[in-house]
């Protein structure tokens, strides 16, 4: 999973469970129970005392309660779609992180203090449990960087460590089955605030501003067998601060800072080529992207002429269109993003200059 980040040079202020399934008929006669209670009791012996049960067949051996077919069990409740949920918070509040996830765990990587210092503090989030664990640092504290997912293994790439524009080659792998971290070949070019994403066996890194601040377009691709980079077909539109996710083995990248920061540009890996889409309705920055059953969801960012942003856009590659979609509960950008299980979970970023903690899933 990519995250995104606020832009580097400048500062902008903001403006400003039940329910559905199936009924399962109860006629019943007790001296000691009412109609009602008896019914509620039985029901809560088909769903089982732990909450998330969505129904327990009765024993056969059990002859207190009739014999439930399938067509009578219950059914949990119905999956709120377009909706957002708060989860734990992050134990440790930052912005210009990068994340990613691996099977039912996210991975918060880095980022910037509230005092502006660099980061290398890795934290996990057991998305079964809600619980945030701390994990092996990263060995280089940084910010602005970007990460991406091969098997069990984060790259994560580039970044900042003194100044928004001490960009920086440096990529680091971090392997979630031992809990251990290697260096690798570097970047071909010094990079920060770009974006990357897997598609394949490869890794894609795009865009960023180089040493002296100016956004780029340049398109490298990473070889973790081989342990090297090769430059591809440069992106249309330079641009930083960006967002990217895949889908349809495409790399859909999105926002950013150096063109109009509506741009939508698709790269296709097996002909090394790049597609302009339909652009988005606001230009942002600092966004974050995910792409969930071959949908793009860009989230939060900054709209240059307005501030800060709790907007969320779905874009419908079929289609060639966009759609609103439920906006957080409050505005954030430079988060960092990652996919679970169909959920998009976005964590951390920057709000009035404020760096959070504050964790939310959003249902698709």
């Amino acid at each position: 999973m990519r995250t995104n980040h606020r832009s580097p040079w400048a500062d902008i202020p903001a403006k400003r469970f039940f329910g559905g399934g199936r009924t399962l008929a109860l006629v019943l006669l007790a001296t000691s129970l009412t109609g009602c209670d008896l019914a509620t009791s039985y029901y809560d012996k088909l769903r089982g005392s732990s909450s998330g049960n969505s129904g327990v067949q009765p024993s056969p051996a059990d002859n207190t309660s009739p014999a439930v077919h399938d067509s009578q069990v219950v059914q949990g409740p119905p999956v709120a779609h377009n909706t957002w949920a708060a989860k734990t918070s992050m134990p440790t509040a930052r912005y210009s992180l990068t994340s990613a996830s691996v099977g039912h765990v996210m991975y918060a990587i880095g980022g910037s203090d509230v005092n502006g210092n660099p980061l290398k503090t890795v934290e996990t989030y057991d998305s079964a449990t809600g619980v945030w664990t701390s994990k092996t640092d990263m060995p280089t504290a940084r910010y602005g960087q970007t990460s991406a997912v091969i098997g069990n293994v984060i790259y994560v790439m580039g970044g900042v460590i003194n100044n928004p524009q001490d960009a920086r080659n440096i990529v680091e792998a971090y392997d979630t089955t031992t809990n251990s971290w290697t260096t690798k070949a570097s970047l071909p070019a010094l990079r920060a605030f770009g974006t990357s994403g897997a598609v394949g066996s490869l890794v894609y890194f795009v865009g960023g501003i180089d040493r002296f601040g100016t956004p780029q377009n340049t398109l490298y691709s990473y070889d973790p067998t081989a342990d090297s980079w090769s430059t591809k077909t440069s992106m249309p539109t330079a641009r930083a601060s960006l967002a990217s996710s895949v889908a349809g083995g495409l790399l859909y990248v999105v926002g950013g800072s150096g063109g109009t920061g509506t741009e939508v540009e698709a790269y296709q890996p097996s002909t090394n080529t790049w597609t302009t889409k339909a652009s988005m309705p606001l230009p942002r920055q600092s966004l974050a992207s995910a792409a969930v059953a071959g949908v793009v969801y860009t989230v939060g960012g900054i709209d240059p002429n307005t501030g800060e942003l709790d907007t969320v856009a779905a874009y419908t590659p079929g289609s060639n269109t966009w759609a609103s979609k439920a906006s957080m509960s409050g505005s954030k950008f430079s988060m960092g993003i990652a996919l679970i299980d169909g959920l998009i979970y976005v964590m951390g970023g920057q709000s009035s200059h404020v760096p959070l903690a504050n964790v939310a899933a959003y249902t698709p």
